[in-house]
């Protein structure tokens, strides 16, 4: 009979023991639960901004402005907002400058100062101002979206040459409509960073002026200079 008492205060402490645990378990476990992931995610980002290098740019008219003003880099930047409609779909809006130094050639100085490439220095410029609209769905990670970007374009350039006793100086700006669409994705790689790229088309109708020196279409039609391009993006997320 005295072995009963042992056995009976024995269960008492693993029965005392065993309760003790699952409770300090219990007690943990609403705060673990509770810890926000660390896991980088597009849940809960609304605001962005982004730079995007380009990769490359293709000239797609037949214009003559195509000929003598080689479109082969670009580059951008901006900013922008998302706002959820439903549980998967999300509408941007946003504003993004975008710049294209033009490559030119011999027939570029040839057509502007009579000389050729080596007594001629050439430079222009496209500059594009966007309001972009972005439509978007994606989880976690990965985000896919389509956008239009309907804005301004100016284009400017001067061409520079002193040859026999010639000395010239002649520039140019014309003011046109761009119109950019395509699509892209985002890979949210580490805490707000997230990385993709774009596909699209950049489509600017330009107006020419007929007081200006450089003349790359016909004044009361003007010219185009399109373009295809994959651009790298690297965005921030608030």
């Amino acid at each position: 009979m005295p072995r009963l008492p042992r056995m009976l205060g024995s269960l008492a402490v693993i029965g005392t023991w065993l309760w003790l645990g699952t409770g300090e378990a219990r007690a943990q476990a609403p705060s673990e639960a509770a810890a926000p992931s660390q896991e980088p995610s597009f849940a809960g980002r609304i605001a962005f901004v982004y730079l995007s290098p380009g990769l490359f740019t293709i000239p797609v008219g037949n214009d003559v402005a195509d000929e003598l003003l080689d479109m082969s880099y670009q580059w951008g930047l901006g900013g922008g907002a998302f706002l959820p409609v439903g549980k998967v779909i999300n509408v941007g809006i946003g504003l993004g400058l975008e710049h294209a130094p033009f490559s030119t050639d011999g027939e570029y100085c040839g057509l502007v100062a009579g000389v050729g490439v080596g007594d001629c220095t050439a430079r222009a410029n496209m500059l594009r101002i966007l309001p972009e609209f972005r439509l978007g769905a994606g989880r976690k990670r990965v985000f896919g979206y389509g956008f239009l970007a309907p804005g301004l374009a100016i284009s400017t350039g001067r061409v520079r040459s002193d040859t026999s006793g010639f000395e010239a100086d002649v520039r140019d700006t014309d003011l046109g409509f761009v119109l950019g669409f395509g699509g892209g994705a985002q890979y949210m790689v580490w805490r707000q960073l997230s990385l993709g790229g774009e596909l699209g088309f950049d489509l600017a109708f330009m107006a020419e002026k007929d007081e200006d020196d450089l003349d790359f279409g016909d004044v009361d039609e003007g010219y185009g200079l399109h373009t295809f391009d994959l651009k790298l993006t690297a965005a921030w997320w608030f």
